[in-house]
């Protein structure tokens, strides 16, 4: 099978880009490769005849972003030094970009020209279409609020979010595979503000998601202090980073509940993130305080989370489950909306009392098992 060009992101790399499936086949190339290699069916078919072994064995066994020198055969020299980088896609693609390292410094460059000219296009295009889609945002704000639901806007944002989601993904790999050399021509803030901000966007684009997902498919048995000492663990080291406290009381050691436990990890984990940041704007840096503590009422257990943050005035208490109400300046205000979905799926409630400068008490209330 010949080089086939490929039709997309990738076809702007100013350097030669392979994409091979699990046995070295090219699958399809980038431009510029036509320029530099002759055309082979197989990857190894350009690697130097003393390469060949150590590059399959490389290629194959490296887990993740990777780079080896290799010696590539081109049109015009047989030995030719290359950087080359590897970045698997899923358990059947790798994608290889090949660096010529005597003219490496300049590629990169251009690269970052490329990426500069495709992000100046993307902001003007964005521009253009602000107000339309801050109108749709509008719409679909008014929608839910006025169904009481996160399903319909959960319908239209995931068909949204599942397109953008992929190409953010191959992006993000991309700029990391290119951190390195960026950091070399003290370019390196370029990474760090795109990842930054790739970052966030996955963050909304997952919280997106999470609305228009069934609820209460997976519940089973668990034990309560597993599940909450889960949380601690993930935010152990977050904690003692942020002189805060967090500690967890255990009444019984023994007592079950039955929920879906990846939802409701969902719920614990953006309740004591939150916890946290109304701790740090309070700025009390030496003796924040969150504290997890159990209570048996009328055959249910209640799980409260305490803080000594910011706290809250009544009016914001009394609109913070609602779709798209948020406080924080680069808030969604999905977080805890679907939070008071998921636990009303699982058959509990979530209640918050707060006060102003006094912290906040978020308390779920969820059957327990029998």
């Amino acid at each position: 099978m010949e080089m086939q060009l490929i039709a997309s992101k990738y076809d702007k790399i100013p350097f030669p880009y392979f994409l091979v499936d699990r046995k070295l086949k090219i699958v399809s190339v980038s431009k510029c490769t036509f320029n530099i290699f002759d055309e082979e069916s197989h990857f190894l078919d350009i690697v130097g005849i003393g390469s060949k072994k150590k590059a399959a064995k490389f290629i194959l066994d490296t887990p993740s972003i990777t780079k080896i020198e290799l010696n590539l055969k081109t049109k015009s020299n047989p030995m030719t030094l290359f950087d080359v980088y590897i970045q698997y896609e899923g358990k059947n693609f790798i994608h290889i970009f090949c660096i010529d390292k005597e003219e490496s410094v300049d590629q990169i460059y251009q690269a970052v020209k490329t990426l500069e000219d495709d992000l100046l296009y993307a902001n003007h295009n964005l521009l253009e279409k602000q107000e339309q889609l801050e109108k749709l945002l509008q719409q679909m704000k008014e929608m839910a609020i006025k169904q009481d639901s996160l399903a319909t806007v959960g319908q239209i944002a995931a068909s949204i979010a599942h397109e953008i989601s992929n190409p953010l993904t191959s992006v993000k790999g991309f700029l990391q595979l290119l951190k390195p050399h960026l950091i070399e021509i003290g370019k390196g803030h370029y990474a760090d503000v795109a990842l930054e901000e790739l970052n966030r966007a996955n963050d909304i684009i997952y919280e997106f998601l999470n609305t228009s997902k069934e609820k209460n498919k997976d519940r089973q048995p668990i034990l309560l202090r597993k599940l909450i000492n889960d949380i601690i663990l993930i935010f152990k080291s977050e904690a003692i980073l942020s002189n805060c406290e967090l500690t967890y009381t255990v009444n019984d050691p023994e007592l079950m509940i039955t929920v879906d436990v990846k939802q409701m990890k969902q719920v614990l984990l953006n309740i004591v993130k939150n916890a946290m940041e109304a701790i740090q704007i309070s700025h009390k840096k030496d003796n924040g305080m969150i504290a997890i503590t159990t209570r048996i009422e009328d055959g249910h257990v209640v799980i409260q989370i305490t803080d000594n943050g910011i706290g809250m005035g009544k009016e914001t208490v009394d609109s913070l489950f609602k779709p798209f109400f948020t406080t924080k300046e680069q808030g969604t205000g999905i977080g805890l909306a679907v939070c008071f979905e998921i636990v009303k799926s699982n058959n509990g409630r979530i209640e918050v009392a707060s006060a102003e400068g006094q912290g906040s008490a978020f308390s779920i209330s969820l059957p327990i098992h029998k």
